[in-house]
């Protein structure tokens, strides 16, 4: 499944917010995971809008997984739990300082094909993981902003420096070469293959399985029959159960 790094300004207009959400809306719906940061503004609208598409979007926190930040936010991380993944490199209790920022703005771009600024000041915290991302080789887009407000000069200096331009959802997708021809992805990345054209389905539909045994009967390595069994999990077409089992709903 590729990834897209939707971020921005903390304190965005609603406009910002607007085209945040619906840009992760729209590259949800064509089967593109959005990651961002759990922070307020863009980060929460982005997060949102891929879940409103039935998305999968992963929050890369700045503190311990036990340690949600900003606190209002709780309930969104549980939803993107249920539906996408919550990541931190930090241990456990570990507090939301400053320096843990930048830190963390190296995996947003670090797990994204690219990366697009919504809304940014000049002298945003963004510019670090534009940065990072720069650094990483990845895209960067920018959506161009009102002329007039200090959180669009960020972005209107990431175009005038050579970012590509991100007015819809298509010129993302287009860029990184996504079939972007219909909406009727679901956003989950391609459809599952039938039961009986499925290996792992079709073994399941026998009975519940060990994972080892699933492993053995696959010639995919067990990072990717991992990451196979938790996408067909989220999709709902696999259970997980106690000990390691997986069965069919």
């Amino acid at each position: 499944m590729p990834s897209v790094a939707v971020i921005g300004s903390r304190r965005a207009s609603p406009y910002g917010l607007r085209v945040a959400r619906s840009l992760s809306a729209g590259l949800a719906s064509h089967g593109v995971a959005v990651v961002s940061g759990l922070a307020r503004g863009i980060d929460a609208e982005a997060h949102r809008g891929c879940l409103e598409a039935s998305g999968f979007t992963m929050a890369v926190l700045g503190s311990g997984i036990d340690v949600i930040y900003p606190r209002e936010h709780r309930s969104l991380a549980r939803e993107i739990a249920l539906h996408g993944a919550v990541v931190t490199e930090f241990p456990p209790g570990t507090a939301p300082e400053a320096f843990n920022f930048p830190q963390r703005n190296r995996l947003i771009s670090g797990f994204s094909r690219a990366v697009v600024v919504v809304e940014a000041g000049d002298r945003s915290g963004t510019m670090i993981t534009v940065d990072s991302a720069l650094d990483q080789g990845r895209d960067v887009f920018a959506v161009p902003g009102e002329i007039t407000r200090p959180g669009s000069r960020g972005t209107n200096r990431l175009l005038r420096e050579g970012a590509m331009v991100a007015t819809c959802p298509e010129d993302i997708l287009e860029a990184l070469g996504i079939d972007c021809s219909d909406g009727s992805g679901n956003g989950r990345g391609s459809p599952d293959p039938a039961p009986e054209a499925d290996p792992i389905l079709a073994m399941l539909a026998r009975g519940p399985s060990h994972f080892d045994d699933l492993s053995r009967a696959s010639s995919s390595t067990i990072p990717e029959l991992q990451a196979r069994l938790l996408l067909l999990e989220l999709s709902g077409k696999v259970v997980k159960r106690q000990g390691g089992y997986y069965s069919l709903p």
